[in-house]
């Protein structure tokens, strides 16, 4: 076996250069797929690989028309064949066209007949490696200096507030920049108000890695699950509205109600559409800053303000419903201080942000009274922790309001000054609520509150202003959303510290795209190969000399044949003899020692030159000279 090995491995060494070639393109190809093209010195990724598949494709061929070629010798030890498929599979390991004739007009042979394929099928290899490697034009993300930023806030301080010493009390007034965010949030969509915050793009296309930053978060639950209806004669509508100073009872009136206190009611069979006598009322508001005074909401210990909603809309199914029969949407939303992580890109200068509110807590140490005007051992643990600003206890010097925000790495903090809080807390109560109307003034109604409305008597009447921004909203999930996002995009802007975010900026670069099916055929092809060439080895394990596509091999016994072809001298006369005249290689195993055949060999070459005999000879005639020591008959 050893031996046998030995004198293949020419070719199994090129099959396992062409095996190298393969692979070498093939992490070349993983390597550089994706990446910017390059060129060392001239020489490009394509000219590489293309040198490869050459390299990879001659070597495999080399095994293959090596071992195409043995197959001659293979077959014709079998049994006698016609000498012109001797020529045939000699030709094939040559070229394409002696290939093309073999697999056309050469039967009974079908493995060879692979061999023939391959090396057809190698002709295509090189330009289906060509097609390997395509390039298209794709942004990628660099790091650009300090070109590309985005905002983010660790601390806000913007804020003003005053004190009055002679009072011991405090006025505060938020950051201009705070209040048109505000305003701007109740009047645009989310998408117009990401668009506001701050950045710097220099290519019109950045990303910035995932990152934390102080915000304002929303809120919004539906609690039409908490509403009492009551039968009230308060006459709410002439409490509210201003061009009545008289408050006076009606009968018959329906009244719906929060637990918080919120309460709207309205005379009973009024119509949406109509106009009544003392007016209706479409929409209520009860606005606070302290989470006790909320339905849903007194879990968050950063609220800044929350809003619980009446509002009556018309009965779609029914236009001749009247009260209060009318579809009634109960709503209750908050805004409250927090820590979001962000997923910030721009694409074609429009920013993208994807926020998601964190697991921050706030720090049971913050917040705390460090100076006061006024003896605050009488005040209340609800007094002492709330951030909702008034103008006595807030004349109280504190702390910075602070969140943490746990990470492996220790955590990050995350403050707000007293400052900043007070003087956004103050614009609301002054901005989200108007006067406060409370119920239960007289025996003949029920008790409730409300601080902002939306009615229609002979006119249209609204308090407070924002009221507007409520009562057309369709979603006022959507309406928090957008203002949450507005006061974050105040305070990233506005923070203290410049703590913006660093991000990549987007170029246009041209890359290597690969085309990975155009490589099946390479693959393909060298496993088939290698599978022919070790079966053709294995064909030849045993008796079958290992010549190959040797001419010496074939020149050696070119004197024993060549009486068949006696007198001819063109390629046609004896290609058309070789179709009629057959041999066979004769091998130890044939047990006909070598001396008699010789003798038989020079006995019979005076009665007739060999392989002369024709189709019509007798079968003794044929028998003797097919066992003519010529190697082959």
């Amino acid at each position: 076996m050893v031996t046998l090995l030995k004198l293949w491995r020419g070719e199994i060494g090129a099959a396992i250069g062409s095996g190298l070639c393969f692979i070498g393109i093939t992490i070349l190809l993983a390597i550089y797929n994706g990446k910017p093209i390059f060129s060392w010195h001239g020489v490009t990724l394509n000219a590489v690989v293309s040198v490869l598949s050459t390299a990879g494709r001659s070597s495999l061929m080399l095994a293959v028309e090596e071992a195409t070629s043995q197959w001659k010798w293979i077959l014709f030890s079998q049994r006698p064949r016609a000498l012109i498929d001797f020529d045939r599979m000699d030709e094939a390991s040559r070229g394409p066209l002696g290939s093309i004739i073999l697999l056309w007009r050469c039967r009974g042979v079908s493995f060879v007949r692979l061999g023939a394929a391959l090396i057809l099928l190698s002709l295509v290899m090189d330009p289906f490696a060509q097609q390997l490697i395509q390039l298209q034009q794709e942004f990628q993300f660099v790091t650009n200096g300090s070109d590309n930023t985005i905002s983010r806030a660790k601390r806000y301080s913007r804020g003003n507030e005053i004190h009055v010493q002679l009072q011991d009390s405090v006025s505060a007034d938020a950051d201009f920049a705070m209040q048109s965010a505000i305003l701007y949030g109740l009047s645009h969509a989310i998408d117009n108000v990401v668009q506001q915050l701050e950045f710097t793009c220099p290519s019109s296309n950045c990303t910035w890695d995932p990152f934390d930053s102080l915000a304002i978060c929303s809120v919004c639950n539906n609690v039409t699950s908490q509403v009492e209806r009551l039968q009230d004669s308060g006459g709410l509508v002439a409490s509210l509205q201003k061009d009545n100073d008289a408050a006076i009872a009606l009968p018959n009136m329906t009244a719906f109600r929060l637990p918080n206190g919120l309460i709207i009611d309205n005379l009973n069979n009024w119509n949406y559409t109509s106009r009544p006598k003392f007016g209706g009322i479409y929409m209520t508001t009860f606005g606070t800053p302290n989470p006790n005074e909320t339905n849903t909401l007194q879990a968050f210990d950063s609220l800044i303000w929350s809003m619980s909603v009446f509002k009556v809309h018309p009965n779609e199914s029914n236009a001749s419903a009247v009260w209060p029969d009318f579809p009634l949407e109960a709503t209750e939303c908050g805004i409250h201080y927090c820590v979001n992580t962000y997923e910030s890109s721009v694409q074609n200068a429009i920013l993208h942000e994807k926020s998601t509110a964190t697991s921050a807590s706030r720090n049971p140490r913050s917040w705390e009274i460090l100076a006061s005007p006024y003896d605050t051992g009488n005040l209340t643990q609800d007094a002492l922790t709330s951030i909702a600003f008034n103008n006595r206890t807030s004349s109280a010097i504190r702390s910075d309001f602070q969140f943490l925000v746990s990470s492996p790495d220790g955590g990050s903090k995350y403050n707000i000054s007293q400052n900043a809080i007070d003087s956004i807390s103050a614009y609301f109560e002054d901005v989200f609520a108007g006067k406060l109307v409370v119920g239960g003034n007289s025996t003949a109604s029920i008790s409730g509150r409300v601080n902002g409305y939306y009615i229609r008597t002979n006119q249209v009447q609204y308090e407070p202003s924002i009221n507007q921004a409520l009562w057309e909203s369709r979603n006022l999930t959507a309406l928090f959303e957008s203002l949450a996002a507005s006061m974050s995009n105040a305070i990233r802007s506005g923070a203290d510290g410049g703590a913006n975010i660093l991000g990549k900026t987007g170029i246009v670069v041209t890359v290597y795209q690969v085309q990975w099916p155009w490589i099946t055929l390479h693959a393909f092809t060298y496993l088939v190969g290698v599978a022919f060439l070790i079966f053709t080895i294995s064909k030849s394990r045993k008796t079958v000399p290992v010549w190959k596509g040797s001419s010496l091999a074939s020149l050696s016994f070119g004197a024993r044949v060549g009486g068949v072809f006696g007198g001819l001298t063109h390629i046609r006369e004896m290609e058309h003899r070789a179709r009629s005249e057959k041999a066979k290689l004769l091998l130890q195993h044939d047990n006909i020692p070598l001396d008699d055949l010789l003798s038989v060999n020079r006995a019979t070459a005076t009665k007739a030159p060999p392989f002369s005999t024709s189709a019509s000879a007798s079968h003794e005639t044929l028998e003797r000279y097919e066992v003519v020591p010529l190697g082959i008959l």
